[in-house]
């Protein structure tokens, strides 16, 4: 009756996975299958049944963790009517956070402006970050400014 749901996913936090199938069907059991998804956050440590998640497909909502689903079927009566397919992984990058730049400032024309730093760091997404620094005059349409690339 073992059978495995398709391959693993990756996605943004806050993204739906495409839905959960198997590379095949059930085999074997008497009588008709019984489905049940289960998922786990923990690394397979502990298994949670899906409410409602009891179709042969599963499609899961939005995630904000990375998540484990694996899909138990059951044909029949007794211990060895039962299986666990095998498990997909659905891997969740935190959403990216800007940081924080330094304060507004007034000047004069023509005066020189203060350089700009970073307050605060990046934080989220994969924790490597690439930095493009903009201008806007009218903080409609914004610009790359050739060069500023660092924090």
């Amino acid at each position: 009756m073992r059978n495995s749901p398709r391959a693993d996913q990756a996605l943004c936090a806050g993204a739906a996975p495409t839905p959960l199938t198997s590379v095949g069907p059930a085999a074997a059991g008497t009588g008709t299958f019984a489905y049940q998804w289960e998922s786990s956050t923990d690394n397979g440590a502990t298994w949670t049944a899906i409410a409602g998640a009891t179709g042969a497909t599963y499609a899961p909502g939005p995630l904000s963790a990375t998540t484990q689903f694996r899909r138990r079927v059951a044909s029949g009566a007794g211990s060895c009517a039962a299986a666990v397919s095998g498990v997909v992984v659905v891997r969740v990058t935190p959403l990216v956070t800007a940081g924080g730049i330094g304060a507004n400032q007034t000047v004069c024309a023509g005066a020189p402006v203060a350089p700009l730093s970073s307050q605060t760091g990046a934080g989220g997404g994969n924790g490597t970050y690439a930095y493009q620094w903009q201008r806007s005059a009218d903080n409609v349409v914004w610009t790359d400014i050739a060069g500023a690339t660092s924090p």
